[in-house]
């Protein structure tokens, strides 16, 4: 027997290693690829900007022309501009259309794109729709992509009304030349480190597994042993991350100058044309003008300016760089000079901004990769429970220590996979421009979240009455099956129709998925805390899954397109299934509730309308709705409305807005459940969310408070901390009213809270506005928010003091 369990001890341990391994190698190599796509989609959009600015100078000089009575629809030496532009972008296709959409001229010289790509593209439904607009004043550029290729249009304007399109069609194989030499430095450097770590871990791991170091210090515990090696990865990836940064760093500023200085001089040989046609530049009216609205986009110029001597030309920043034409009268005489200074501080601040964006990402990744790390966590309850127990199986500390386990990391892999590609099924049908059922492209592009929300609700309804006469390991499986194949079909097919159809199926998927949780929330715990650790475990991964999958999401969809996101999403719907299946402890769950079928789960208590009505209009329930359960749902959307709103009105930067929502949710992901289990103990339900109302109206107050950029990353932080511990307590809560134990059993009670919580939800958003209402008088809709969670606190409180007495 001994040696049988030692063998299996051992076996553990070389699939812990070679999963150890695996990890590593898997997450260096992640990080570093997608941080650098998440670079480059950065810098692809500062190259299209300057397609944009090129597109409108070409247009500028074209104008000037046509106001002096050139036909548009009859441009002679239009071949020489298209040559002017194609110099600047190789590889691509100079056109122009009509505002129907009509191709009026197009580059006649040789390139990667031919005539038939650009009339492919131009009859796409969204390019025709996007481009069909007669009575737009603006004047900024329209970027399309569809069939592999992007075109970045540009209104032409004649006595203030759009006549045509200036178009450069094209693909981002015009950028790879900019990222060769970025991209062979970040390869050898993953391959560097990824050697590195797998060499420092296996020296690791034989060192203290070694004789000598076991008879001289003992066999060290397995979970610091884990823990430890973990932190190795995490320092090799932050120092990669260090590395690489810097690499950013030093290629954006070189591309930031490329770009200024390329703008100026296309304006220079703009004006060099003009002055070429025998124009007295001295006698043109609002030439400063017209410079300096065309380089105000440029801001990393510290000064534009004309003059007329040379001697004019200086400095007013010693940190900046001076960059002059000069146009001559043809009689050797400099005439005049057009000077424009690059302020190193100001290329210095977008940088930064550049970098702090980048860094935000990569904190995003490594809550993927830290959360990956829960493998290694259930291989360490594995080899413990194997060590401790022998063959006599589970203890009830291990048992409800894998269950957690199973439940933090199977909903953050599902929640991943889902908020990864939910986003961009609206943005693809938008992208389409098709509409549906009479209705506008917008409204379409509405319906596939609102169609899943309403399936998910109608199915989480429906479920538990059915759960008799389904097996919940064939309800997993269909529904990570189906959603994988509704994904999938999205990738395949795309179109209105079929992404709203499988939105719709994967809603019914989705709620297959919530069932399969609260049975093993409601199944998987013995203890008296072991309920509320796995709703909290279950919340923890949700949000770490929604955090990840929406930035993961965005740097894929940036990058590849946003089909991409639902391939991706589909393969780790299939990982979802394998692992769960895999790491679900079945024949624990079996001997704990040996009594009942587990593959066959009843409920205790059969659901009847009757029962679910008296639910409904208990005081208990209304009590909780309206004191306890939207307060919480209130407070979770003000992180996607109050602060966003307050960022906007003190006009805060987009980049301290991300690192607001990183501190909700490393506040809700960590520190909140961490505390879960403590405060049930000490406090009970009631008191912690009471508890958690008042710091939430603490954090409300203190959102204007200067400095306001400092306060709003704060209150994120302690709204999340409603989400992370207020949302386990509060469901923890509903669970134990009384009316709801006499009625249902716990799994029922649970999707029931579900419906309750989407209900709930439906009017949180509408209640968070009316806090950004202005104020009229000395108070304002906030202070009156702050009050009214404080009010719900100490009624809770009070209410909880009653019942004991």
């Amino acid at each position: 027997m001994r040696d049988n369990n030692n063998a299996k001890t051992n076996k553990l341990r070389r699939s812990y290693v070679f999963s150890l391994i695996a990890i590593a190698l898997f997450t260096v190599n992640f990080v570093a690829v997608l941080s650098y796509l998440n670079y480059r989609s950065m810098v692809i959009d500062m190259q299209e900007d300057l397609i944009s600015q090129v597109e409108k100078e070409t247009i500028s000089h074209m104008q000037i022309a046509l106001n002096f009575g050139k036909d548009f629809f009859n441009y002679y030496g239009i071949q020489d501009v298209f040559k002017r532009f194609e110099l600047h972008f190789k590889d691509s296709k100079a056109f122009i259309i009509d505002t129907d959409g009509k191709l009026l001229y197009e580059t006649e010289t040789n390139t990667l794109i031919n005539s038939d790509a650009l009339k492919n593209f131009l009859a796409e439904d969204s390019v025709r729709r996007a481009v069909q607009v007669k009575n737009d004043s603006s004047q900024d550029s329209i970027k399309l992509e569809a069939n592999g290729y992007k075109a970045i249009f540009t209104p032409i304007y004649i006595e203030n009304k759009i006549t045509g399109y200036f178009g450069c069609l094209y693909t981002n194989e015009i950028f790879r030349a900019g990222f060769n030499s970025l991209a062979r430095e970040i390869v050898i450097l993953s391959v560097i480190f990824s050697a590195i770590i797998c060499i420092v871990l296996l020296m690791f791991i034989f060192v203290i597994r070694s004789r000598n170091w076991v008879k001289k210090y003992g066999r060290i515990n397995h979970n610091l042993e884990r823990l430890i090696a973990v932190a190795l990865i995490e320092l090799c990836i932050l120092f990669l991350s260090g590395i690489t940064t810097e690499k950013y760093q030093e290629d954006y500023k070189s591309k930031i100058k490329d770009f200024v200085r390329f703008s100026l001089q296309n304006l220079g040989e703009n004006i060099r044309r003009v002055k070429a046609q025998g124009v007295d530049l001295a006698k043109v009216p609002d030439l400063r003008d017209y410079i300096e609205k065309r380089v105000e986009s440029l801001k990393v110029l510290h000064l534009v300016r004309l003059t007329e001597n040379i001697s004019d030309v200086r400095l007013t920043n010693e940190r900046s760089d001076m960059i002059s034409f000069v146009y001559n009268t043809g009689r050797g005489e400099a005439n005049f000079y057009l000077e424009a200074e690059i302020s190193e501080n100001a290329m210095q601040r977008q940088n930064r901004d550049t970098i702090l964006i980048l860094m935000s990402s990569m904190i995003i990744l490594l809550i993927f990769i830290f959360e990956l790390n829960n493998l290694l966590r259930f291989f360490d309850v594995d080899i413990n429970i194997n060590l401790d127990n022998g063959d006599t199986g589970e203890s009830l500390g291990f048992f409800e220590e894998k269950m957690g386990l199973v439940l933090r990391f199977a909903s953050f892999l599902c929640s991943t996979a889902e908020y990864m590609c939910l986003p961009y099924a609206a943005m693809m049908i938008r992208e389409s421009g098709e509409s549906l059922f009479g209705l506008s492209v917008g409204m379409t592009a509405a319906l596939p979240i609102s169609i899943e929300s309403f399936t998910q609700l109608i199915t989480i309804m429906i479920l538990p009455r059915f759960m008799k006469r389904i097996n919940i390991r064939a309800l997993l499986i269909f529904s990570a099956v189906l959603m994988a194949a509704c994904n999938f079909t999205s990738f395949m097919i795309g179109g209105a129709l079929t992404i709203i159809s499988c939105r719709a199926l994967g809603g019914v998927a989705y709620a297959g998925f919530k069932q399969v949780t609260n049975f093993l929330i409601t199944s998987g715990y013995e203890t008296e805390t072991g309920r509320s650790n796995n709703i909290s475990q279950d919340v923890a991964g949700l949000l770490a899954g929604i955090t990840c999958g929406a930035g993961m999401g965005a740097i894929l969809s940036a990058n590849a397109g946003y089909r991409i996101t639902f391939l991706c999403s589909a393969f780790m719907f299939i990982c979802y299934l394998i692992l769960t299946l895999t790491m679900i402890p079945w024949k624990a769950l079996k001997a704990l509730h040996a009594s009942e079928d587990l593959d066959a789960q009843s409920e205790k208590k059969s659901v009847r309308m009757k029962d679910i009505a008296k639910i409904i209009l208990s005081r208990e329930v209304i009590f909780f709705s309206v004191v306890i359960g939207t307060p919480l749902y209130i407070g979770a959307m003000l992180c996607m409305t109050l602060i966003p709103a307050i960022c906007q009105a003190q006009k805060i930067s987009a980049v301290t807005l991300s690192y607001c929502y990183i501190a909700n949710g490393l506040t809700g992901i960590y520190i909140g459940p961490a505390l879960v289990s403590a405060a049930k103990k000490k406090l009970g339900s009631h008191y912690s969310i009471a508890f958690t109302f008042a710091l939430t109206a603490l954090g409300i107050f203190i959102v204007k408070v200067p400095p306001v950029a400092l306060m709003v990353i704060v209150s994120s932080m302690i709204l999340g901390f409603l989400d992370g511990f207020g949302t386990p307590m509060v469901t923890d809560s509903f669970m134990s009213l009384n009316t709801v134990m006499n009625h249902v059993d716990e799994s029922t009670a649970l999707s029931f809270y579900w419906v309750l919580s989407y209900l709930l939800s439906m009017a949180a958003p509408i209640v968070a506005e009316l806090l950004l209402l202005p104020s009229s008088g000395a108070v304002s809709p906030i202070m009156i928010g702050a009050v009214v969670y404080l009010i719900a606190a100490v009624m809770i409180f009070a209410r909880q003091l009653a019942v004991k007495r």
